[in-house]
Order: C-alpha cells, then structure tokens, then sequence
C-alpha cells in the first residue's frame, strides 16, 4: 500500500507541475479504467454462477453476457481508447503536438511509475480474453468430460481472481492519488 500511494503522489507531482488539466483527465482515464474493470469482473461472476457445480448451465437458458460475440472486442476497445485517449482537437492539427500529446497518455505515465499496476492490469484482462477465445465453444457446448469441465471451471476461476485482484489494485491507486475533493461538481 506504501508503495502504491508513492507512486500515486509521485504521478501527481509529476502532473501536478505541468498541468491541472492533464491531472484532472489522468484521474478520470484512471476511473474509468476502474469501471471497465468493475464490468469485467461483474461478467466473470457472471460466468462462474454459469459455471458453478451443482447448477445445470442448460437450465439457465441464458450464457454468460462475457461470451456473445460483440461483448470481447468492445471491452477491449474500452480499455485500449482509455490508454491511449486522443489529444484535443486543437492538437491533432499539429503533428508535433499530437505526438506530444500521445506521450502523456494513460498508458504511459502507468509504464513509468506504477509498471507493476499496469502490467497486472494487462495481464488480467488479457488472461481473461485468451480464456473467452479459448472456451467460447465449451461454455456454449458445456462439456460432457468431468476433467474438460473441469479445466474449464478453473480456469476462469484463475483468470476471475486476477481481475478481482487488479481491481482492487487499481482501486487502492486511485485512493491512495486522488482524494474525493478532487472531483469537480457536475455543473448546474
């Protein structure tokens, strides 16, 4: 946790010294790859009921919203747009400055002081698309072999806990950096 709200004050200090702005779209890129997460994690759970022994998935009449064929690319979509948010329409003009402003994306200033956060946050999500990908099929199907059902339960119990972990990881980031205060009020 030390070493979490470092790297946070580290980041702020950083940001702190060249732009409000900049500081305040780092928070809300953060928050919303917070909320990606948190969706995520809601649809792995939603797997695991799916999944859980005792129930018959069958009876369900309903497969888990993580397999339908337009659900994977747009979270992954999600993520990488928050990593690498576009620069102001004012600097797009300027190749210079779209080049500029493309460096001090989310991604980025993540790589530089909290490499460990980021990788986990990589990691997990994409643990987790190789696992849709890889048993799309058997979760459809349900396989009849106990150890391909098997395999296929703890797998996604392993790929759930590393999103539940770098979840709460990031969580612990954004509160150890930011505080409530530094939410603006919506206008009236």
């Amino acid at each position: 946790m030390e070493a979490i709200a470092r790297a946070g004050s580290t980041i702020l200090g950083a940001v702190g010294k060249s732009d409000q702005r900049l500081r305040r779209d780092v928070r809300e890129s953060l928050m919303e790859l917070f909320a990606i997460l948190d969706d995520w994690c809601e649809m792995a759970e939603e797997t695991s009921v799916f999944l859980a022994p005792g129930t018959n998935p069958r009876d369900l009449r309903i497969g888990p919203r993580q397999m339908h064929r337009e659900v994977l690319p747009s979270i992954l979509g999600d993520i990488d747009r928050v990593y690498a948010e576009k620069a102001p329409i004012l600097l797009r003009w300027r190749a210079s400055k779209r080049r500029q402003a493309a460096r001090r994306s989310l991604r980025t200033l993540l790589k530089i002081y909290c490499p460990d956060l980021f990788d986990q946050v990589v990691n997990a999500t994409e643990d987790r698309a190789e696992w849709i990908l890889r048993y799309k099929a058997q979760v459809a199907a349900i396989p009849k072999s106990e150890e391909e059902y098997r395999a296929l339960v703890d797998d996604a119990a392993v790929t759930t806990r590393a999103l539940y972990a770098a979840r709460a990881r990031l969580r612990e980031f954004i509160v150890a950096t930011y505080s409530i205060s530094d939410i603006e009020p919506a206008a009236e």
